[in-house]
């Protein structure tokens, strides 16, 4: 007697239960990856962020260091306008110190290439409205930090010199001078004379403008 074989097959239960296993698990695997994707960009906002708080806290720490003190007021120079009292997007720090850096770099070779010595310096936030997300016809507000070096000590101290964005993303900036008994958010050197500290916080975006630190 012959015996005919008998060929096994997937019932349509059996294929149903396949192919949703499958979906499951490409699924799963999809947003595993789209997880871990996005758990990198958000690091490598929060990094982006944090660098440019730090790169505008050392710059104008740096500044601050070369403030310029002499037995003589009229020499002397340090005001922090208030943002509250002034009725502006931020505080402004304006001050003379002495410093290597140009304000107006020259070219090689000329004389008068070289500047160094005392400066009028002042920071304040500059508010930039440009393209943000996806679609190009968006817009949103930020702000940049603002750096003004003027080489020359006039009667003037709140004008001229070379104005330029130093630090890109930065949202938030204030200023404390401690007055040996607080901080205080308002400062003249010509009516208070000179503080024995200033504090600068500084609070900077990504791109996206999603993430501050």
């Amino acid at each position: 007697m012959i015996r005919s074989a008998k060929t096994r097959a997937f019932t349509l239960i059996e294929l149903v239960v396949s192919v949703v296993l499958i979906a499951m698990l490409g699924a799963a695997t999809t947003s595993a990856l789209s997880g871990s994707l996005r758990a990198r960009q958000s690091s490598e906002a929060r990094e982006q962020a944090f660098q440019r708080a730090v790169l505008a806290a050392e710059m104008i720490a740096r500044d601050l260091q070369g403030l310029v003190r002499d037995p003589e007021p009229v020499n002397m120079l340090l005001r922090v306008i208030d943002a509250d009292e002034a009725g502006t997007e931020s505080d402004e720090l304006l001050f003379a110190a002495r410093t290597l850096r140009e304000a107006r770099p020259g070219e090689p070779g000329r004389l008068d290439a070289g500047e160094g010595g005392t400066y009028e310096i002042h920071y304040r936030l500059e508010e930039v409205i440009g393209s943000f997300g996806e679609e190009e016809d968006s817009e949103r507000e930020s702000f940049h930090l603002w750096q003004r070096m003027d080489p020359v000590l006039d009667d003037v101290p709140d004008g001229g010199g070379i104005a330029r964005v130093v630090v890109e993303g930065v949202v938030e900036f204030e200023v404390e001078v401690f007055d040996g008994a607080e901080w205080v958010l308002s400062w003249d050197s010509d009516r208070d004379g000179m503080p024995y500290a200033v504090r600068v916080f500084v609070r900077a975006t990504d791109d996206d403008g999603r993430t501050t630190r």
